[in-house]
């Protein structure tokens, strides 16, 4: 397996901080010596400065002590911030990151960041950079506030030609174009959850209208259709009929002559 190369670079302590920070805290110490020379010899307890310098002392300790450490991986850049109270890692891929330019305060943002992170060491005298990327899932952009040596920038420009160390609008051109696309994609899929969202309305509304009884006539009609042929085929024909009607006549016809002849055998 091959093992992966990992380019580091941490923060730098410049001289002239540390005698700033060391002068300071020299100070502070010089405070605490007389407030405990004070409580020594009054016997009470100046909460009130006690609070200021546990304050300041806890302010110039985590101030002091802020370290930086920048790793450039394979396909991602590491950045891992350490102080007195907590230890804070971001990992950006590549493909995410919009550039880096050079940063200046400015009183009116080109853009809205989402995150602002100042990840690099305040005894650091080296230039501050704007290092730019884009957020996963969503239309934000949010930047990391660094520090680092010439060779870390260098390295990092072979792994993101044309993005690092560039100028603010072209970093910028990059962030719009994030954003622009992502409410592309936000609106494409608003359309596909309100087309689904119609689609199971109008199929509810379909399963809950009533069945009509017309469908339904037509199959009993049916029977009675079929009824009628037979009765056509058990009526008589006319010609039948006449014949059954003459029979009829001709047995009564038949009928009185024989009851004459009684009534002459019973006279004689």
């Amino acid at each position: 397996m091959k093992e992966e190369k990992i380019f580091r670079d941490k923060s730098e302590v410049h001289r002239t901080y540390l005698v700033i920070y060391g002068t300071l805290g020299i100070c502070l110490l010089g405070y605490a010596a007389m407030t405990v020379r004070y409580i020594y010899n009054t016997g009470s307890m100046p909460w009130l400065d006690i609070l200021t310098e546990v304050i300041l002392l806890l302010f110039l300790a985590s101030t002091a002590l802020a370290r930086s450490t920048y790793e450039l991986h394979e396909k991602e850049l590491v950045v891992i911030s350490s102080s007195l109270f907590r230890t804070r890692t971001l990992a950006i891929p590549y493909s995410a990151i919009d550039g880096a330019f050079h940063f200046k305060v400015e009183p009116i943002k080109a853009i809205s960041y989402r995150h602002t992170y100042r990840m690099y060491g305040s005894m650091d005298r080296r230039d501050i950079w704007s290092l730019v990327y884009n957020m996963p899932n969503t239309d934000k952009v949010s930047r990391i506030l660094m520090k680092a040596s010439e060779e870390f920038w260098e390295e990092f420009e072979k792994r993101l030609p044309g993005r690092i160390r560039v100028s603010q609008n072209e970093v910028l051109r990059h962030a719009f174009a994030h954003i622009s696309g992502a409410d592309v994609k936000k609106n494409r899929n608003r359309a596909k959850k309100a087309a689904a969202a119609e689609e199971a309305k109008e199929t509810l509304e379909a399963e809950a209208r009533p069945v009509t009884d017309a469908p339904e006539a037509a199959p009993q009609a049916a029977p009675e259709a079929a009824s009628a042929p037979k009765e056509a085929a058990e009526s008589p024909k006319p010609a039948e009929a006449e014949t059954l009607e003459a029979l009829k006549g001709a047995d009564s016809a038949e009928a009185p002559k024989e009851t004459d002849a009684e009534s002459k055998e019973e006279k004689k």
